[in-house]
C-alpha cells in the first residue's frame, strides 16, 4: 500500500486533549501489558474510526441527504436543535455532555435552549461525543 503523508494544525486545546488521551490509553494499556501507543498511532485511529462510522451512517442511509438539504436551505424558518429531547432520551446530563466535549456549561445550556446555533467546532465536538447519531435526531426547520 502506497502511503501519502498528510500534515495538520489543531489548536493548543485539542492538542492537549490530544497528548491527555495518549497518557490515559497508555496507562490503560500499561494495566493490560499491550503496546504503548503514541501521538499519531492515536489520531490515525480517531481518523479511521470517524471514516468508518461515516461509511456505515451512509451504508444504511443514517444520512439523510434530502433532510440535510431541508436543512441547510434558506426556507425563512429558524433552524433548531433537539439536544435537550436526545439527551434525555439518552440518558445523558447537560454537565456531562458540557465535560466531554469541554464546552463552557453556559455556553451548552444556550445551545440546548436554542437561544444560539452551535458553532461548527462545537456541534462536530457534541455530535462526536453523542456517537454521531443521525442528523435528523438532533435538528430541524421551524414550522412557525
Amino acid at each position: 500500500m502506497d502511503k501519502k503523508e498528510i500534515t495538520f494544525t489543531v489548536s493548543e486545546e485539542i492538542y492537549d486533549q490530544l497528548v491527555e488521551m495518549v497518557g490515559y490509553q497508555n496507562f490503560r494499556k500499561k494495566l493490560n501489558t499491550e503496546e504503548k501507543v503514541d501521538l499519531e498511532i492515536l489520531v490515525r485511529g480517531i481518523i479511521l474510526t470517524f471514516l468508518k462510522k461515516i461509511e456505515q451512517a451512509t451504508e444504511t442511509e443514517e444520512i439523510n441527504v434530502n433532510y440535510l438539504k431541508l436543512l441547510a436551505s434558506d426556507t425563512g424558518k429558524p433552524l433548531r436543535n433537539k439536544l435537550r429531547q436526545y439527551l434525555k432520551k439518552i440518558g445523558m446530563k447537560q454537565t456531562e455532555l458540557a465535560a466531554i466535549t469541554n464546552i463552557k456549561k453556559g455556553n451548552l445550556s444556550l445551545i440546548v435552549n436554542n437561544h444560539v446555533q452551535p458553532s461548527l467546532e462545537a456541534f462536530f465536538k457534541i455530535w462526536a461525543a453523542l456517537q454521531y447519531p443521525p442528523i435528523e435526531e438532533l435538528f430541524y426547520r421551524d414550522k412557525e
